[in-house]
């Protein structure tokens, strides 16, 4: 049996906190620590409000109030609390604050003449009680829902998991679910079930508690394991994180991972420590066993060449994994591989893998051609000569072919029937800076910008029915672990005030980007390498009344192009505070004295983000 042991910190913190909304009674989560978004790991929890907004938030734990964040996205409204055992709480999506913080809030935006602040009040300004009312749940910035979130921070700023606390008002007793495993071939000579690349199985229930594989699967050579699992919670249906995973090679630990904090300035690892490529085409987002070039997270330990298995083929194997939840529920899974010959389970694997013709697995690049016997030659194209591939091996369905990107990039492929191009353009490598040229673009890398080993792939072209360039970067299952810096080249004229870059998703469909013009080329930041347009914005945005009082002043504010970047009021030319929620495109008003009624004229004057502007007036009486 493997065992996971727990983090002495957690016990200090025992029985401290307040819970933070309807304490005493049993609350439900839509989030939990450490659970696998798309760019970061959920730090915190995310606390059920029945889908309501304006529920009471009761303070954590006796402190002050040492931040105020305002923001459009993210957090939105955001109140942190520092105590006196050197802990933060944090809470998040906000409606609004209670008194006297949230009038506080507003002479501050006044001031500042903002709605958007990051406010430090002095530590004698806001005491703050265990157990008291400090504000309203909502579900204001990037929410998807009305929700609190809630965090516990130590004293260097890490998020702690505030269900190893102590709360009683979430109960747990149900163990973590698995539900999909894959195995990765990380070299050429890797193999799984006698093929290369990445295969997934069912996982299957052996008992309370137990998993194992719905069918056999022979491996050999270099092995990368990944799962699909998730922890559940009484009463609920949502699917949360599972902080501790343990695996082990028959009896020997490969890979243990313990999430008792998670540093914000390491968030953007989760593309490595998830399988990004298979998320990007519209999988789902795999925990690998195994650490990933470029993956600088610091939850791992006993790790045995980076967690990636060496087996044997003319061996069995027998991989163990323990999975457990804050709560100490408890999974396990066993699974003996090599019981069969790999031919006796080609069949099964054959199902799950890519059909893709052309597919980048680490730097080896697999060539699939349907229906060809393994008397053919490929005819790959690479370093200004001509190489003649046998297959390396040979499926039912055709020819698998793989080339090694360490030995050159290739710039096509002749399939018999058509030379295909691969637009292999340049190999970038992590930690260091570099540049690629092109007549119509360049691409500056900083020595922070790379995960991993980057082989670029860029075309150019002209679409003459669509009158559309195109700036074609064929990375986009790439992950960036930062900004690299392009700029485009384009042969058509723009009219520069209006023109922007765009994402274009095909069919017409685009998403703005932006860009700064300069000398006819027009530059921009992204950590997305994939095909670009550039297209126009003249349109400013639209404004319409809401509601128009004394009492209250509403309206709606859209950009179907480019976005909303800006937005002011004045009334009698004094400034307004406007609340801006972007998901229900609403401008809201907060009054500097509550007493005294909107009454004058009425300026509002929206700008999106290429620069059009739209300015609406009107009398309130």
């Amino acid at each position: 049996m493997i065992s996971i042991s727990e983090n002495a910190q957690y016990k200090e913190l025992q029985n401290y906190y307040h819970f933070p909304i309807r304490p005493g009674l049993q609350n439900f989560l839509s989030g939990s620590m450490g659970e696998l978004r798309s760019t970061h790991f959920h730090g915190g929890i995310d606390i059920k409000t029945s889908g309501v907004s304006g529920l009471p938030v009761y303070a954590a734990a006796d402190g002050y109030v040492s931040r105020i964040k305002i923001a459009t996205g993210g957090y939105g409204h955001a109140l942190y609390i520092k105590h006196t055992n050197g802990t933060t709480s944090v809470y998040a999506h906000l409606k609004e604050l209670k008194e006297p913080l949230q009038q506080y809030l507003i002479k501050r935006q006044y001031n500042k003449k903002s709605f958007a602040v990051d406010l430090f009040p002095g530590k004698s300004e806001f005491p703050i009680k265990k157990g008291e009312v400090i504000a309203l749940s909502g579900n204001t910035g990037s929410s998807s829902g009305p929700h609190l979130h809630f965090e516990i921070r130590d004293k260097n700023q890490f998020v702690l998991d505030p269900l190893k606390v102590g709360f009683s008002e979430i109960k747990d007793n149900l163990s973590p679910l698995l539900v999909r495993m894959a195995f990765v071939t990380l070299s050429p000579t890797a193999r799984v079930n006698g093929q290369f690349g990445r295969f997934e199985f069912d996982a299957v229930s052996k008992g309370q508690n137990k998993f194992g594989l719905s069918e056999q699967v022979s491996l050999s050579g270099e092995i990368g394991v990944e799962i699909y699992a998730y922890d559940k919670a009484n009463g609920t249906n949502n699917k949360y994180g599972i902080p501790d995973l343990v695996a082990a090679l028959d009896d020997e630990v490969f890979f243990e991972q313990r999430i008792r904090y998670i540093p914000y300035g390491k968030m953007r690892n989760i593309l490595v420590h998830t399988n990004y490529q298979n998320s990007v085409r519209g999988g789902r987002r795999f925990n690998k066993l195994y650490k990933s070039d470029g993956n600088t997270l610091g939850f791992y330990d006993n790790l045995i060449q980076n967690g990636i298995l060496q087996i044997n083929a003319d061996k069995q194997s027998t991989i163990r994994m323990s999975m457990k939840d804050s709560f100490g529920n408890q999974s396990t899974f066993e699974f003996v591989a090599n019981q069969a010959p790999s031919s006796n389970a080609t069949a099964s694997a054959k199902k799950k893998q890519s059909s893709r013709q052309l597919e980048v697995i680490g730097n080896t690049l697999k060539i699939f051609v349907p229906d060809r016997g393994n008397s053919h030659l490929l005819e790959v194209f690479a370093n200004n000569h001509s190489y003649q591939m046998p297959p390396d091996y040979v499926t039912g369905d055709g020819s698998h072919y793989l080339w090694d990107l360490c030995y050159g990039l290739p710039d096509s492929v002749d399939f018999c029937t058509e030379v295909k191009a691969i637009d292999y353009s340049q190999s970038f490598f992590p930690q260091h800076s570099a540049s690629y040229y092109h007549p119509t673009t360049s691409v500056s890398f900083t020595k922070n910008t790379l995960f991993d080993t980057l082989h670029l792939r860029y075309r150019y072209r002209y679409d003459s029915v669509a009158a559309r360039e195109f700036f074609t970067f064929q990375n986009v299952e790439d992950p960036l672990r930062n900004n690299a810096r392009i700029n485009l080249k384009p042969v058509c004229d723009y009219d520069q005030q209006y023109a922007r870059v765009y994402t274009y998703y095909g069919k017409g469909k685009t998403g703005y980007v932006g860009g700064q013009w300069e000398n006819d080329q027009i530059s921009f930041s992204t950590r997305n390498l994939v095909n670009y347009t550039i297209d126009y914005d003249s349109v400013g945005p639209t404004i319409k009344p809401g509601k128009l009082s004394g009492k209250r002043i509403s309206l709606i504010i859209d950009d179907d192009k480019s976005g909303i970047q800006t937005f002011k009021g004045k009334l009698n030319g004094k400034w307004l505070l406007l609340k801006y929620d972007y998901k229900r495109k609403l401008l809201e008003t907060d009054r500097l004295d509550p007493n005294i009624p909107f009454s004058g004229e009425l300026i509002l004057e929206v700008k999106d983000k290429t620069g059009n502007t739209s300015t609406y007036k009107t009398k309130i009486n």
